[in-house]
């Protein structure tokens, strides 16, 4: 069998991609384990890149990010190229807050003139401390759930394991023997990449960047999405609300990959009883999700300032998106580089179709 266009990966930028080339009348087939791995335990905020602005305007992620974010809205507008009109939004807005005298009084006042700040946004965090410092921006929080299902209404995505990939042939060969040949294939599977590349002994190292994301639970636990900012260029937590408990990330994320789960409770507890110490938090349920965001190896092992691809050849190639909000920027980059050239649809594939976020 022979397809236009062969995406490994089902993730958000595996997806996105699929969905650009299918919108614009290319034939694409995506083959993926799950729709999920790195992707499920997204906290869906889209990043004006505000908080990487904070102690460094020249960072040239924030760029990208402005362009995604406009990129974002025209889709969930149902006005872009990749239709997302029926994902649930479930904030209109994301804040900055701090504790911190020198963030409140020097810092925020001039994010509030750089960055799309409204302050008209009905915000309630200031009921559980009337002290917080804020900054109120236009960052959408949406249900990836519904990211994801309203994604696999452009169809052909299948799912299978990739054991190894023939760059020469075009090939790749899944793990129960079944060849695929492409006049393109994207490489866009994360971390997965990683055996597929050792199996097929190309040259490419992965780095790892780990989390420990945290959840807590409560039904009296009110909506909050917000990123808490100290003195350092990453925020101290990146909090999101789902169903009955929140999501956070962050500092707690990160510097949690070499404790134990309850530390990483107990140094979270502190922090959120500094930031909301109106909200009891003693006798909380929580779990901690152990998650590995990965990319080529960059020197410095830092986390990559823009979407990365890596050509294996004219018609192989490897991308990954940095975070989620960038994934229709490397979507945009890597549609130059996919086939218009006539494949088949491969509806009649043995394959299992994916149809809903697993």
């Amino acid at each position: 069998m022979v397809v236009e266009n062969l995406i490994i990966g089902g993730g958000i930028s595996g997806l996105w991609l699929n969905a650009l080339l299918v919108s614009r009348g290319r034939r694409s087939f995506v083959i993926s384990q799950s729709t999920y791995n790195q992707t499920k335990w997204s906290q869906g905020i889209l990043h004006s890149g505000a908080k990487y602005g904070i102690f460094s305007y020249k960072n040239p992620l924030k760029k990208d990010l402005s362009v995604a974010s406009q990129i974002w809205r025209n889709s969930l507008d149902g006005k872009g190229s990749v239709n997302l009109s029926n994902t649930q939004i479930v904030s209109t807005s994301h804040c900055l807050v701090s504790t911190k005298n020198l963030v409140k009084k020097i810092i925020f006042p001039v994010l509030k003139n750089i960055y799309d700040c409204d302050e008209k946004l009905n915000n309630s965090l200031l009921d559980y401390n009337k002290n917080l410092g804020l900054v109120t921006l236009n960052e959408m929080v949406l249900d990836v759930d519904s990211l994801v299902d309203n994604l696999l209404t452009y169809q052909c995505v299948y799912k299978g394991s990739v054991f190894k990939i023939d760059v020469k042939n075009k090939k790749i060969i899944l793990m129960d023997g079944t060849n695929i040949s492409a006049n393109k294939i994207f490489i866009l599977s994360g971390k997965g990449a990683e055996s597929i590349f050792e199996n097929s002994e190309i040259n490419i190292r992965i780095q790892k960047r780990p989390l420990a994301m945290l959840r807590i639970f409560g039904d009296d636990l009110p909506p909050v999405f917000c990123h808490v900012i100290g003195y350092n260029k990453k925020p101290l937590a990146s909090i999101t609300s789902k169903d009955n408990y929140w999501y956070i990330g962050g500092d707690v994320a990160e510097l949690g990959v070499n404790l134990d789960d309850e530390n990483i409770f107990s140094n979270a507890l502190s922090l959120l009883a500094e930031i909301f110490p109106t909200i009891n938090f003693s006798n909380r349920c929580y779990d901690v999700i152990r998650v590995c965001r990965a990319e080529a190896l960059h020197p410095s092992q830092s986390r990559p300032s823009r979407p990365s691809i890596i050509d294996l050849s004219d018609d192989v190639c490897v991308g990954w998106p940095t975070k989620l909000t960038l994934a229709p920027v490397l979507a945009e980059q890597l549609y130059s580089r996919s086939s218009c050239s006539q494949g088949e649809n491969l509806t009649d594939t043995a394959l299992e179709p994916i149809v809903k976020a697993e």
